[in-house]
């Protein structure tokens, strides 16, 4: 999980409107976000970033199971509201900005399947059906502080970095799991649920861009979270669930191109194709897991 992502965007100061609207459509589900920034002056500005993520899977072939169905569903709010964005420098190309952020995430899975190898069922009962229910709510607030620059390099060339830290927050979760089947010798149905309110941190991230003849822009960007979460597992007396506690360390690393269509001085369609990779080293389950993908986004920017 990822508490806040920030649009492809920086920019020098300027008073109306700017803005930088987009999506990420992936196969499992998509990532769309916003920006909407008002300049009240040369220096002053005001700014609010959205962003909505969703993601759903289904798995029919599940190891040791036979007839089987596992459902994820995943959705993600995010805001991040900045009332005060202030510019400085020669050309106003440098700004610091300090806000809140807010993340409300809900999970959902559910699965069904025959246990063939006995792997959860009791001897005797393999073969038999069985269901497994995971329900989970998170709400994520914290202080926001951040930095940008924008660093033009001749007539066709520009510098740009941005970068944000949420140097804590408070991390507010409630989850419930469940076990059950009727298919079998006895009628089972294990069940728990847990939740925490705890003070987490940091989150941090940067991003650095290169744009050439205004058409062109090169990407790299980073991101790293650490969160005091919980997993739900079986509890000691194996008749139950309960949540453990697990300390996840995040860090994802992007880097991609850009292809700009349209003046700067105007609205410019974007294109963009990144190779994203992602770790998660969790202490609960002791290991780290390593993902790598490609990410289309196609977006507007003022």
């Amino acid at each position: 999980m990822v508490l806040l992502s920030v649009s492809v965007w920086a920019q020098t100061a300027g008073r109306g409107l700017q803005f930088d609207l987009g999506t990420e459509p992936e196969d499992d589900g998509n990532a769309s976000y916003g920006m909407v920034q008002w300049g009240w002056s040369d220096d002053i500005a005001s700014r609010i970033d959205v962003r909505y993520t969703s993601k759903h899977k289904t798995e029919d072939e599940i190891d040791g199971y036979g007839n089987a169905t596992d459902v994820y569903k995943a959705n993600t709010f995010e805001v991040s509201l900045l009332p005060a964005v202030k510019y400085f420098g020669e050309t106003k190309n440098f700004s610091v900005s300090a806000g809140i952020s807010y993340q409300f995430s809900k999970e959902r899975e559910k699965a069904g399947m025959f246990d063939v190898n006995g792997l959860m069922l009791d001897e005797g009962d393999e073969g038999k059906y069985f269901t497994f229910r995971h329900d989970k709510t998170a709400h994520f607030i914290a202080p926001r502080l951040a930095f940008t620059a924008s660093l033009p390099m001749g007539e066709h060339f520009a510098f740009g970095f941005e970068s944000f830290l949420h140097p804590l927050y408070l991390v507010s979760l409630k989850q419930e799991a469940a076990y059950h089947s009727d298919q079998t010798t006895e009628a089972f149905d294990y069940s728990g649920d847990d939740s925490l309110f705890r003070v987490s941190s940091p989150y941090i991230f940067a991003k650095t861009t290169f744009d050439v003849f205004d058409y062109v822009r090169l990407l790299a960007q980073f991101s790293y979270q650490r969160l005091d979460f919980r997993q739900m597992d079986w509890a000691d007396d194996g008749n139950s669930l309960e949540g453990k506690d697990d300390v996840q360390n995040m860090m994802t690393l992007r880097a991609g191109v850009e292809l700009l269509s349209g003046k700067v001085a105007k609205a410019r369609v974007r294109g963009g194709i990144y190779r994203e990779i992602t770790l998660n080293k969790s202490t609960y389950r002791g290991d780290t897991e390593t993902e790598s993908r490609w990410v289309i986004s196609i977006g507007t920017e003022l």
